[in-house]
């Protein structure tokens, strides 16, 4: 099959992601016609990647079909299954791939997204650096067996699949390199809420541990951390944290660092006809300012702007996205800056369960806000966080906490 080897896309999009299949939602809004091609290293069209530590678990109606985002729908659109595009050739707009094929391009779109980090052992089914349907589908047949599953890291992948894991008859045991759950980013409150619904729910924290290496023996996992200790288990997690996947663009004259791929504020890279979304981007954030987010709200607002820019459009992209996570009934949304080292006030109870989290720098300057459960209207919280407020002011307006 690879003697199609040599052909054109008007348009051409690396990577088999969110963000792929939002960039060619955003071309189809402006060109009906011009061909779009996707290149994916996976065997399926894009779909919501986040259902796969969240709602396949933990919502019955939703079904795994359910997480296909109809990208094929899109009328000339090709997607060129497990192929990775190897080399770029910028002055002659032209791709190569694994596949020995020499795609020639008039815009390009670069969507090439992260990839789980790992550590050193053998492969193995009941082994999953969590990224792909695939491995969700690997960590399903771990699971509901009353079996005991190690999940490590307390990254949004690690808590919610030790969550998703304890709520499937699994025994969890989680290790995480810190001594609280996400202490880099809650006030101590919170912490101890996340922390006691694990508990609840029997899962061992296993805390102030690395892990080093695995191995397998006698059908059962055995993981190896930093201080020695060796825990077994039939199955084993990782939720380590990503890298991003730049190496296509090293050797080319496209600006990056080792982290990411420098966009101006239409997504376009340093490089004429090349534009890039998603995970990879360093983007000047209207709010927030220069900032990269590997979450799925950048995937698909970065992506569909970036698709409307490379059809001639000018649109400044002005999305601040949010992030957030789903364990054990708590759901938390995020805009801005959220970490333990900044001054962090709360509203009173809005209810029992709900609350607001304001998170000022040194300066006293709001730049990050945090929502605790019930449903919120972001967008007033994106504006609220634009006007860059003082301490101060907002005190003159709301009744704030010092936590």
């Amino acid at each position: 099959s690879s003697n199609q080897s040599n052909f054109s896309s008007k348009y051409l999009i690396i990577g088999g992601g969110m963000a792929a299949d939002s960039g060619a939602r955003g071309i189809r809004s402006k060109d009906s016609t011009g061909r779009i091609t996707i290149i994916s290293n996976e065997g399926l069209p894009p779909y919501t990647r986040p259902a796969l530590s969240k709602k396949l678990w933990t919502d019955k109606s939703f079904h795994e079909e359910q997480t296909n985002m109809g990208t094929e729908k899109i009328n000339d659109l090709k997607i060129i299954f497990n192929t990775q595009a190897i080399s770029i050739d910028t002055k002659n707009k032209t791709v190569l791939t694994d596949q020995q094929q020499k795609i020639t391009y008039e815009k390009l779109l670069l969507a090439t997204g992260s990839r789980p980090k790992t550590i050193p052992g053998p492969k193995s089914d009941s082994v999953i650096f969590l990224r792909t349907f695939d491995d969700y589908q690997k960590i399903k047949n771990l699971s509901n067996k009353n079996k005991h599953v190690i999940v490590v890291g307390d990254s949004y992948i690690g808590t919610e699949i030790a969550a998703a894991l304890a709520q499937n008859n699994t025994k969890v045991s989680l290790v995480i390199d810190s001594d609280r759950l996400f202490a880099q980013k809650f006030s101590q409150d919170l912490i101890d809420e996340y922390e006691r619904r694990f508990e609840d729910h029997n899962v061992q924290i296993i805390r102030d541990h690395r892990a080093a290496e695995y191995d397998l023996k006698n059908g059962k996992v055995q993981l190896q951390l930093t201080d020695g200790h060796v825990l077994e288990a039939d199955g084993l997690v990782f939720g380590l944290g990503v890298d991003y996947n730049l190496e296509l663009i090293k050797g080319t004259e496209i600006k990056h660092d080792e982290k990411s791929v420098k966009v101006d504020k239409y997504l376009k890279t340093s490089v004429d006809d090349v534009w890039a979304a998603g995970d990879i981007i360093d983007y000047p954030d209207a709010i927030i300012g220069p900032n990269q987010s590997a979450h799925v709200d950048q995937a698909n607002y970065s992506g569909f702007t970036a698709g409307e820019n490379m059809t001639g459009a000018q649109i400044a992209y002005r999305h601040t996205p949010y992030f957030y996570s789903r364990v054990f009934g708590i759901s938390w949304n995020a805009l801005g800056h959220i970490s333990s080292d900044l001054d962090i006030y709360k509203e009173p109870e809005l209810t029992a369960k709900q609350n607001i989290f304001y998170y000022f720098d040194k300066n006293e300057l709001l730049v990050g806000i945090l929502l605790w459960n019930g449903t919120v209207d972001l967008d007033h919280f994106r504006n609220l966080l634009a006007g860059k407020p003082k301490l101060a002011d907002l005190r003159k307006v709301l009744q704030l906490d010092r936590q």
